[in-house]
């Protein structure tokens, strides 16, 4: 980031749900909401589609940033 920090994102795949989900940070999110895969709002960040695209293609590891988005 320009202020010289870095931040980390860590996905964690869910295979059983109960209950509802909540948001705790109304003041920093408009809503929580389930969604399929291949049907995304439009407005997901760069980072969380990166990373759900990587997923789909079977990567454990991706980067957003430095010179240039890359897979691993």
């Amino acid at each position: 980031m320009e202020d010289g920090s870095d931040w980390v994102d860590n996905m964690l795949i869910v295979k059983q749900w109960q209950g509802d989900v909540i948001n705790n940070e109304p003041h920093m999110h408009g809503e929580l909401a389930w969604f399929a895969l291949d049907d995304l709002p439009d407005n997901v960040t760069p980072n969380q589609r990166l990373m759900l695209e990587a997923y789909l293609r079977g990567e454990h590891y991706c980067e957003l940033g430095w010179d240039s988005p890359t897979t691993n």
